[in-house]
C-alpha cells in the first residue's frame, strides 16, 4: 500500500469531495429516527485517522465514537476479522436470510407479475395465466402463508398493478390490473366470492402476430394513473436472436390511461425489454437483453421519442409508414441513439427482469438514497444499482447484492421493507429453482458495503456504509481499474472490446474514513468502468462483502461528450468474433463425458457449513466434485489436447490440495492457505518444479509473482497459455515447452516460463498431445467450466496444388442434388443456388437416418450459396454432393448450428429407399439428441456439448479403408474426438452428403474441401 500523501494536498485535489454529504445509516433493524446521527457537514479527506467533520447531534469525536458503536453492535461477530475465508453467498447469508412461500400442492408459480393490496395482501400473476393472492405473505412464518385462486385462463400476464382509480361517485377503489400478452385487463370480482368473475377489456391497442416471443412486460405507473407496458419484438429470422417487428408498436414502450383505454406509444427501439420501474427521480427505467444490436444488457432511462437502439420498431415510426419503409434488421440506422444510463457486465446479468426502489431507510441494507434492486435471471441474482446525471446525461453505477437466488424475473419490496423475488426461467433458461416465491429478509447484522458511487472530475468517489479501519491506509495497488467498450452490429451480442486497464493514481480517505476518492486521470467518457477493491475492512474488521462495481461512463464533468458512445457502430457484416471461436466446453452438458476420473460426480457443492474441511452436498449440476463412492483418483480427460489455452474453475476446501497437470507434465499447484502452507509449498499457482535436484535441467519451483488465491469456498479461475514442446524423431526436446501466461482470476502471476523438463511425478507421456489432468487424491475439490482452445485447429487446407478441393467454389449449386427428391426432375433443378435443404429423422439401425416425414406437401426445401457461405434452413432433407464415387478421403468444414437445429455431414453415403447410408459427423449443439457435436452418428456419441450453438467450429473428418476395417477419425476444433475402426466395413464409395434435420434448424457451412486419399 501507498505512503500517506500530505492533507494539503489532498484538500486541494478534493474540492467536490469537500462538500459532499457523507451518510452513515444505523445498524440494519435498528430505527432510524433512533440512530445515531451520521455527520451532514462536509468531511474533509485525509491520508491518516483524524476526526470526521462534526454533524448535526454529535460533536467532532462524538459523532465517531458513536458510529463506532453502532459498527460494533451490529457486526456479525467480535473476532470477525479472524473468520476463515468463506464464498460470497455464505457470507450474504449473515446478512439476509431466503425464505420460500410455498403455493398449494402442484401449482406451478412461475411468477410474471406482482403488487400489494393496501391491506397487506400479495397478488401475483403467473405465466400460466393464473392469478393468486397471497394473505400473511409478510407473516413470521413464511409457512403461515396462504394462496387462493383469484382467477386463471389469462393469455401469459407478465405485469400487475393495483391501483387506486377513481370509483365514479367521488370516491377511490383499488383496481386491479393485468397485462397478457394482447391486452390490458381490469379483474373485478364483483360478488365478493374471492374470485374474479369480470374481465375488462382496457386496452388492446397493440398487435399479435403469433410469434412465439412476442411477450408484453410491465406494469408500473408513475404516481399520476398512467401504466407503462413494453411489448417484445418476434423472433424469426434464420438466426432465432435476430428480432423483428410483425404487427403494429412491437418494440416500443407504451403509456396507457386505465380510465379511457388510451394507449400512447412512448418510445422505440427495445428488443426484449423485460423490466420497468421508476427510480425516485420519477425516470421511467427499462431492462432489455443481451441479442441483435443490444451487445450487453442495458438499464436505459426512458426518453420520450428516442430510439433506444434495436432496429425493428422503426417501421412503425411515423418516417417509416409514410414511405411505406421495412427496418433492417442487418443494416445499421441511421436515426441517433439513447445512450443506456448502464451497461450490465455479461458476467454479472444475461437477462435482466424487473427493478423495483430499494427503502431508502436502511431497513433492507446500508444503503442511503435513491438504489434499486434488479432481477437477475440467468445467473440467479440481485443486482444493486442507482443512477446520476453529469452533463445532462444519466447514468451510474452496478453492484452485486444476492446470488445464488434462482431464476429472479419479478421484484417488489413489500411493505416492511423486505424483498419478494418471484422466479420463472421456462425457455429462457435460468439459475434453479425456475419457478417459486421468495422472500428475503436482513438478519439485523450490517454488512460493510460500498453504499454509492458518484463520478468526479478526477475519477470516483467511494462512500462507504462504515469507517476503514484506522490501521489501512490504502493505495494505488489495492485497486484495478479496467475499461471497455462494445460492438453495436447485429450479430448476438458482444464481446468486450479495447480492454484497457486505467492507472489509479492516488486514494484519497475522509477525515471519518467513510469516503475514498479514487483518482485516475485516464479514465474516458463513451466506456465502462469496472472496479475492483482489495484489501478493505471496517473498524471491525469485516471485508467489503461485495468489492467489485461497474460504472458506464457516459459523460465525465467537465469534458465534451465523446465523440461515440459506449456502444459503438462496426463495420457492416462484421465479423463475429464471440470469444467462443475456437474453444472446447469440456464440461457442458454431459460434464463427466469427456473425462475419466473413479470417485467424481456431477454436484451442487458449497462450502461445508458446519465442517470447512469439505463440501455441503446436493443433487444439481454446478460442480464436479471427487466425492464419489469409493476413493477418488485423478481426472484426466479422455481426449489428447494440444497447446494452446486452458480454463479451470476451482472450489478448495479449508486444508484440500490439488495439482493442474498441462499435458499430463507441467503441474501447477492448487493449495489452500486458511490453516497455512505445508512446508514444501509455495501457495497457489505455483509451478512445480522438474527433474532430479542437481540434474543439468533441474528447476525450483516457481512461485506466482502475485498472490491471488481468495480463500478457501470461493470459485477462482486459472487461465494458461501453453505452448508445447518441438521434439526429435526419437522424442527428445529441441526446444521448451513455453507457459506464456498464467492467469488467476485474470491477474497474470506467471510470464514466459521455459519448461525443459516435466514437474516432478510428471503424470503424462513427452508428446504434443496429450491430456489435461487435474488431481483428485489430495482433499476435496470442485471444478468446473473446464475449457481448452487449441492454439492450431487441425490440418489447414491450402489450394488444389495441394489436392483439396473445394465444394462451395462458384456462386451456386450446380450439379448438387436434394434427397429424398420430390421427384426425379425436380431433384436436379432445386438446388441451384437459391434452393435447395434436406433433413432426416432418426433411423434405428444405428448408422443410418431417414427423412423425418414425407415431403408431398411440403413447402420448397433451401439451400443457399453467398460468398461461399451455404445455408441450410427450412423443410428437412439431405443435399448430395454431384458425386457418389468418395471412398478413402479427408474433409475439412467450418460450420455452425442455431440454437435447436441439428445438421451432419455423412460421407460415403447411398441412398437405401429414402434413407441414407453412410458414416455422419454430428452437427449438433443443443438438440434433443445425446449425439452432439462430434458424435459419429449411430456408432460413438460425443454426449458433451462442445459448441455452443450459433458458435463457428472446424470439424476434420478421415475415412480410409485399413486391415483392420475402415477408420474414421472425427476431429472438432484440432482435437481428435472419435478414433474408430469399423471392422464390418459397413459403407464403401459413396456420396458426401449435407443434412437440414428439421424445420426451425439453420445450419451454415463455409471452407468445405476435400482431398482423395
Amino acid at each position: 500500500m501507498n505512503t500517506a500523501i500530505t492533507r494539503g494536498l489532498i484538500q486541494t485535489a478534493l474540492p467536490s469531495l469537500l462538500t459532499s454529504v457523507l451518510l452513515c445509516g444505523p445498524a440494519l433493524g435498528q430505527d432510524p429516527e433512533d440512530a445515531t446521527a451520521p455527520a451532514h457537514e462536509p468531511a474533509a479527506v485525509s491520508d491518516q485517522a483524524v476526526a470526521p467533520a462534526a454533524g448535526a447531534g454529535a460533536g467532532a469525536g462524538g459523532a465517531a465514537a458513536a458510529a463506532a458503536a453502532a459498527d460494533d453492535a451490529s457486526a456479525v461477530g467480535d473476532d470477525a476479522a479472524a473468520n476463515s475465508p468463506i464464498s460470497t453467498a455464505e457470507l450474504e447469508a449473515r446478512y439476509w436470510t431466503i425464505e420460500a412461500l410455498t403455493p398449494p400442492p402442484g401449482v406451478v408459480l412461475e411468477l410474471g407479475g406482482m403488487d400489494w393490496f393496501p391491506d397487506g395482501r400479495l397478488v401475483l400473476c403467473t405465466r400460466r395465466g393464473q392469478v393468486w393472492i397471497v394473505e400473511h405473505a409478510l407473516a413470521e412464518d413464511p409457512s403461515d402463508a396462504r394462496f387462493s385462486l383469484y382467477a386463471e385462463g389469462l393469455h401469459e400476464p407478465l405485469g400487475l398493478n393495483v391501483l387506486e382509480v377513481a370509483d365514479g361517485h367521488g370516491r377511490t377503489r383499488h383496481a386491479l390490473y393485468v397485462l397478457q400478452r394482447g391486452e390490458l385487463s381490469e379483474l373485478r370480482d364483483e360478488d365478493g366470492d374471492g374470485r374474479a368473475e369480470t374481465w375488462l377489456t382496457v386496452c388492446d391497442d397493440w398487435g399479435l402476430s403469433g410469434n412465439y416471443h412476442e411477450f408484453a412486460f410491465g406494469l408500473p405507473d408513475d404516481g399520476q394513473g398512467k401504466l407503462y407496458l413494453s411489448l417484445n419484438v418476434g423472433f424469426l429470422s434464420p438466426e432465432w436472436w435476430l428480432g423483428v417487428s410483425l404487427a403494429p408498436w412491437r418494440g416500443w414502450v407504451l403509456r396507457v390511461d386505465p380510465l379511457t383505454g388510451e394507449a400512447e406509444p412512448l418510445a422505440h427501439g427495445f428488443r426484449s425489454p423485460a423490466g420497468l420501474g421508476f427510480d425516485g427521480a420519477g425516470r421511467l427505467l427499462v431492462t432489455d437483453n443481451q441479442g441483435d444490436w443490444m451487445p450487453a444488457g442495458p438499464v436505459f432511462a426512458v426518453q420520450p421519442g428516442g430510439f433506444h437502439g434495436h432496429p425493428a420498431s422503426l417501421s412503425w415510426t411515423d418516417a417509416y409508414r409514410e414511405q411505406r419503409l421495412q427496418a433492417s434488421s442487418m443494416q445499421p440506422p441511421e436515426q441517433p441513439r439513447v445512450e443506456p444510463a448502464l451497461w450490465l457486465p455479461y458476467g454479472w446479468s444475461r437477462s435482466a427482469g424487473d427493478l423495483a426502489r430499494l427503502p431508502g431507510d436502511y431497513r433492507f441494507g446500508p444503503y442511503s438514497g435513491d438504489q434499486l434492486v434488479l432481477a437477475e435471471l440467468t445467473n440467479g441474482q440481485l443486482l444493486r444499482i442507482q443512477l446520476e446525471q453529469v452533463q445532462g446525461v444519466t447514468q451510474g453505477a452496478v453492484f452485486p447484492l444476492l446470488q445464488q437466488l434462482g431464476s429472479a424475473f419479478r421484484v417488489s419490496v413489500a411493505p416492511d421493507g423486505s424483498i419478494f423475488a418471484g422466479l420463472t426461467n421456462r425457455g429462457w433458461g435460468g439459475l434453479a429453482p425456475d419457478h417459486g416465491l421468495l422472500r428475503v429478509r436482513p438478519t439485523g447484522a450490517r454488512p460493510f458495503e460500498i453504499d454509492r458511487v458518484t463520478l468526479s472530475d478526477v475519477g470516483f468517489d467511494l462512500f462507504f456504509s462504515g469507517a476503514l479501519a484506522h490501521d489501512l491506509t490504502p493505495g494505488p495497488d489495492d485497486v484495478t481499474l479496467v475499461q471497455y467498450d462494445y460492438d453495436y452490429w447485429w450479430e448476438y451480442g458482444s464481446p468486450e472490446r479495447h480492454i484497457t486497464t486505467v492507472p489509479v493514481t492516488r486514494l484519497l480517505v475522509s477525515d471519518d474514513r467513510r469516503a475514498l476518492r479514487l483518482q485516475a486521470p485516464e479514465l474516458r467518457a463513451g466506456m465502462a468502468a469496472r472496479v475492483t477493491l482489495t484489501g478493505l475492512r471496517d473498524a471491525r474488521g469485516e471485508p467489503l462483502l461485495h468489492d467489485s462495481f461497474s460504472y458506464t461512463v457516459n459523460r465525465l464533468p467537465g469534458q465534451p461528450a465523446p465523440a461515440e458512445p459506449v456502444a459503438k457502430l462496426a463495420p457492416v457484416p462484421p465479423p463475429k468474433q464471440s470469444g467462443r471461436e475456437g474453444w472446447l466446453r469440456l464440461t457442458y452438458g454431459d460434464a463427466l463425458d469427456a473425462w475419466d476420473g473413479p470417485g467424481w460426480q456431477l454436484v451442487n457443492a458449497d462450502i461445508g457449513a458446519a465442517d470447512r474441511s469439505g463440501f455441503d452436498i446436493a443433487p444439481g449440476n454446478n460442480a464436479l466434485v471427487n466425492v464419489g463412492q469409493g476413493p477418488a483418483g485423478h481426472l484426466s480427460s479422455r481426449w489428447d489436447l494440444t497447446d494452446g489455452s486452458y480454463h479451470v474453475e476451482f472450489m478448495l476446501a479449508e486444508g484440500s490440495r490439488s495439482v493442474v497437470w498441462i499435458a499430463g507434465r507441467y503441474a501447477i499447484e492448487l493449495t489452500d492457505d486458511t490453516h497455512g502452507l505445508p512446508e514444501w509449498s509455495l501457495g497457489t499457482g505455483t509451478i512445480m518444479g522438474g527433474a532430479a535436484s542437481g540434474t543439468r535441467d533441474a528447476r525450483p519451483a516457481l512461485p506466482p509473482t502475485v498472490a491471488g488465491y481468495r480463500g478457501a469456498g470461493q470459485w477462482h479461475a486459472l487461465d494458461v497459455k501453453y505452448e508445447a514442446p518441438v521434439r526429435a524423431a526419437d522424442g527428445t526436446a529441441l526446444s521448451p515447452a513455453i507457459l506464456r501466461e498464467v492467469r488467476l482470476d485474470d491477474v497474470l502471476i506467471h510470464a514466459d516460463v521455459e519448461l525443459w523438463q516435466p514437474s516432478g511425478l510428471s503424470a503424462g507421456r513427452p508428446s504434443a498431445r496429450s491430456p489435461l489432468v487435474i488431481a483428485g487424491d489430495t482433499g476435496p475439490v470442485a471444478l468446473r467450466t473446464l475449457e481448452h482452445k487449441p492454439a492450431r485447429t487441425g490440418e489447414a487446407p491450402a489450394d488444389a496444388a495441394d489436392g483439396w478441393l473445394n465444394l462451395l467454389a462458384g456462386d451456386d449449386l450446380s450439379g448438387w442434388t436434394l434427397f429424398p427428391p420430390r421427384d426425379a426432375d425436380q431433384a436436379a433443378t432445386q438446388a441451384t443456388g437459391a434452393g435447395s435443404r434436406t433433413g432426416a429423422g432418426v433411423d434405428p439401425s444405428a448408422d443410418t437416418r431417414e427423412d423425418a416425414e414425407d415431403a408431398e406437401d411440403e413447402p420448397e426445401p433451401t439451400w443457399s450459396l453467398e460468398d461461399g457461405e451455404l445455408l441450410g434452413a427450412g423443410q428437412p432433407r439431405w443435399l448430395l454432393s454431384p458425386s457418389d464415387g468418395y471412398r478413402d478421403l479427408s474433409l475439412r468444414a467450418t460450420v455452425r448450428i442455431n440454437e435447436g437445429g441439428d445438421s451432419g455431414i455423412m460421407l460415403r453415403a447411398r441412398p437405401d429407399g429414402r434413407r441414407l447410408r453412410g458414416y455422419e459427423a454430428q452437427i449438433n449443439a443443443s438438440f434433443a439428441d445425446e449425439h452432439k457435436t462430434g458424435s459419429l452418428y449411430g456408432l460413438v456419441p460425443v454426449k458433451v456439448q462442445l459448441i455452443p450453438p450459433g458458435t463457428w467450429c472446424d470439424l476434420e473428418l478421415d475415412v480410409v479403408d485399413e486391415p483392420e476395417g475402415t477408420h474414421i477419425t472425427i476431429g472438432v476444433n484440432g482435437v481428435t474426438v472419435v478414433d474408430h475402426i469399423d471392422p464390418n466395413r459397413r459403407h464403401k464409395a459413396g456420396h458426401i452428403a449435407l443434412q437440414q434435420h428439421h424445420e426451425g434448424g439453420y445450419v451454415r457451412m463455409r471452407d468445405l474441401r476435400v482431398k482423395v486419399r
